[in-house]
């Protein structure tokens, strides 16, 4: 899965438990900061059956909105465009 956190609730995590940062990329290569978020994917997948829990997650600096084009109008993911944007990440995620 390509995760991209809520940059706002990590700074906070990351602040109350004294990691030092000075933007996003630093956040998400941060040992511990990977440590939670697949922490969280763990525990959301012990509710999940084997065929639909996440076997392996990349964090990512990113935004999902229209103004970068991963998002339509309507809100929905543009699955294609992301597909594209992260073409090599996945193919390293699946390697």
């Amino acid at each position: 899965a390509l995760i991209i956190p809520n940059f706002d609730k990590v700074k906070e995590w990351a602040r109350e438990n004294g990691i030092k940062f000075n933007n996003n990329d630093d956040l998400i290569k941060n040992p511990k900061v990977v440590e939670l978020i697949h922490n969280e994917v763990k525990n959301t997948n012990e509710n999940l059956a084997s065929y639909e829990q996440i076997k392996k997650e990349v964090l990512i600096n990113d935004s999902c909105d229209a103004a970068n084009g991963m998002l339509s109008q309507t809100l929905k993911l543009k699955r294609a465009v992301i597909t594209e944007k992260y073409k090599d990440t996945i193919t390293a995620i699946f390697s």
